[in-house]
């Protein structure tokens, strides 16, 4: 309501207060619209995760200044850990993002750590899972039969039934 400039003003608040939260060998960055990732090097126990989510919401909900009034600004703070190398950026990112919806649905001002159960409360999952019981239902669902072949012989050494939803 107050204009693109105001709008670019918080968002440079906000990455200024994250900034102030964590160590120089952290990372601070915006994904884009009024999301930011922070990558903490080396956090190896949930309390230090915790205290920094904490620390994240305590800065972010300081009233900010703009044109001479306060605005009060929530956050909602999503947690996803590395666990090993079959970890990808994009699924840190996409566990972060599952923990911070569920983080709002909750309330402002929370966060939540990912937990492998979220999956099944994430909207998408719950999406495909309702998209599937119509297929089953519409009859959209086909099986096909593939064989298994040894390379060495070229005999056929069993099958693969494969599930498709046409």
């Amino acid at each position: 309501t107050l204009g693109h400039g105001a709008g670019d003003e918080v968002l440079r608040q906000v990455a200024s207060r994250l900034a102030s939260v964590v160590r120089r060998t952290d990372t601070v960055a915006r994904l884009g619209g009024d999301e930011f990732v922070i990558l903490l090097n080396g956090a190896d126990f949930e309390r230090d995760l915790d205290q920094v989510a904490r620390k994240v919401i305590d800065v972010v909900s300081q009233p900010i200044l703009l044109a001479g009034k306060h605005y009060e600004v929530t956050t909602s703070v999503g947690v996803s850990v590395y666990s090993g190398p079959a970890d990808t950026a994009d699924t840190l990112l996409k566990r972060a993002d599952i923990a911070m919806y569920q983080a709002k649905q909750r309330g402002r001002n929370s966060h939540l750590f990912y937990e492998d159960s979220m999956d099944q409360d994430n909207p998408r999952s719950l999406a495909i899972e309702s998209g599937l019981r119509h297929a089953i239902e519409a009859n959209e669902m086909r099986v096909f039969f593939q064989p298994k072949i040894e390379v060495a012989t070229g005999r056929i050494a069993g099958a693969e039934a494969l599930l498709r939803w046409e």
